[in-house]
C-alpha cells in the first residue's frame, strides 16, 4: 500500500510538472533554433527537365543558382536563375532539333516545419521564362514568356549553415504558338550566412 502510494505521489508530480518542463524546453528551442533568425542563403540545384510538348518523353538536364532573404522559420523570398537545359526534340530532314530553356524568377516560400531538421515547402512567385529552338547549325528567335511558378519539396536542415533540398518546380515555356509546361524534379544544396 506504501508503495502505491509513492507511485501515485510520483505520477502527479510529474504530471503536474510536465507544462512547465515543456513550455521551458519549447522557450530553449525557439531561442537556440537558428531558423528562428533572419538569415541570407545561396544554393545550388540540379535536375531534369520534362516539358508536356506531344510525342516528345525526353528530359534534359537543368540546373539553377538561388539566392533567398528568411525572415523567420516560416516564410523566405527566393530569386533563382535556372538552365532548365537542352531538349532534344527530333530531327528534321536529317538536322538535330535542340531547344534550350532559362528562367528567371522571384517566390514567395512558405515551410511547415516537421520539427527542427525538417520541413515541407511550397513556393509561388512569377517567371520569366526564355526558349530557343535550333535546327542543326541554325538558330531560330528566341520566345518569352511570362507567369506564374510553383514548387514544392522537403528540406533537410543537416546542420546550423547547410540544407538540402528534394523539390519539383514547374514553369511555362512557350514554343512561338503554344505554352507549355516545363517540369523539373531536382535536388538543391543550400548555404545560410
Amino acid at each position: 500500500m506504501k508503495a502505491l502510494k509513492i507511485i501515485a505521489i510520483s505520477l502527479l508530480l510529474v504530471l503536474a510538472s510536465s507544462p512547465a518542463l515543456a513550455a521551458k524546453s519549447r522557450v530553449n528551442y525557439e531561442r537556440n533554433d537558428p531558423y528562428q533568425q533572419p538569415s541570407i542563403y545561396l544554393g545550388l540545384n540540379i535536375g531534369k527537365t520534362s516539358t508536356d510538348i506531344p510525342n516528345n518523353n525526353n528530359s534534359a538536364t537543368s540546373f539553377s543558382l538561388f539566392a533567398g532573404y528568411s525572415f523567420n522559420r516560416f516564410v523566405s523570398t527566393e530569386l533563382a536563375f535556372s538552365n532548365l537545359g537542352n531538349l532534344e526534340m527530333g530531327t528534321i530532314l536529317g538536322n538535330k532539333v535542340t531547344m534550350r530553356m532559362t528562367a528567371a524568377s522571384l517566390s514567395i516560400v512558405g515551410y511547415i516545419p516537421m520539427g527542427q531538421t525538417v520541413s515541407l515547402y511550397g513556393k509561388a512567385g512569377f517567371a520569366s521564362t526564355s526558349t530557343q529552338v535550333e535546327w542543326g547549325s541554325t538558330v531560330g528567335n528566341a520566345y518569352s514568356q511570362s507567369g506564374a511558378t510553383i514548387g514544392a519539396g522537403v528540406q533537410f536542415n543537416i546542420s546550423k549553415h547547410m540544407n538540402i533540398r528534394l523539390a519539383y518546380d514547374n514553369y511555362k515555356i512557350n514554343t512561338g504558338t503554344t505554352t507549355y509546361n516545363a517540369n523539373v524534379p531536382n535536388v538543391a544544396f543550400m548555404v545560410r550566412f
